[in-house]
Parts: C-alpha cells; sequence; structure tokens
C-alpha cells in the first residue's frame, strides 16, 4: 500500500483518511447518472465526478475521462501535465501525483459529507489525527 505525506494510505487501496465518509457518500451516488437534485446537492455531485474520474486515473491512466479530471482536480491544483514520466510524457508518474490527488479528495469528500449532515464522521477522523499529533 502507498502511504501519502500525512500518512495515510490511498482511497484506490481503501485507506484514505476519510475513508468511512466516503463509504457512506457511495451509497448516495447513484450507479450511473448525476444525484438527485445536483443543483441543492453541488458537493455531493463534486464527489461523484470525482470518484468518477479517480478510477479513471488509476485504472486506465485517464484514457476515458482527461477533460473531466481537469475541471473536477484541476481546482486544487492539480495538473496531470506536471506528473508525466520524462522518458515518456503519456505516461503518468503515480507515485508522484498520488498524494496531491488524495489531498483533493480528502478535501472533496469532507465538503460533500458536511453538505450531506456526515459532520461525525468527519469530525471523528480530525479529532483523532490532532491528538495522535500532539502525542507525537
Amino acid at each position: 500500500m502507498t502511504t501519502t505525506e500525512k500518512g495515510f494510505g490511498r482511497y484506490w487501496d481503501d485507506a484514505g483518511r476519510y475513508k468511512a465518509a466516503a463509504a457512506e457518500l457511495a451509497k448516495r451516488v447513484p450507479m450511473t447518472g448525476s444525484v438527485d437534485e445536483p443543483r441543492s446537492n453541488r458537493m455531493l455531485e463534486r464527489y461523484r465526478k470525482a470518484v468518477n474520474c479517480y478510477y479513471d486515473l488509476y485504472n486506465n491512466g485517464l484514457c476515458n475521462r482527461s477533460a473531466e479530471f481537469r475541471g473536477v482536480f484541476g481546482k486544487f491544483g492539480v495538473r496531470v501535465s506536471d506528473y508525466r514520466e520524462p522518458w515518456n510524457r503519456r505516461r503518468i508518474n503515480f507515485k508522484a501525483i498520488a498524494p496531491p490527488v488524495e489531498a483533493a479528495m480528502d478535501s472533496i469528500i469532507r465538503d460533500a459529507a458536511l453538505e450531506q449532515g456526515l459532520w461525525q464522521l468527519i469530525l471523528d477522523v480530525d479529532h483523532n489525527y490532532s491528538t495522535a499529533a500532539a502525542a507525537r
């Protein structure tokens, strides 16, 4: 399993910081199409798009959703062009792109969870993380 700079694993490995919140959000996302009432569930819709892009990144190297990835993750400063292999500009350096993508996913999941009233799942993780950091 790959860990990011803050010690959390990747969501791809079922070890992301807010994985419990992500699991609850996933239950609210339809198998296909937009979420119900996307205008009033903006953060949940952004989460849905991010999950689709995230899957395409790690499963297909963004063969299917590169434009959508730019729209979703570009807002967080993640540009795939910054993480291309120098010896082959078509290949993504997944080890290098993981930390900023995971940080963006953390923000996206956090925002969607708060919008959906799942704040306790976020507070539990943040409290445990800050308590562990203070103990160091």
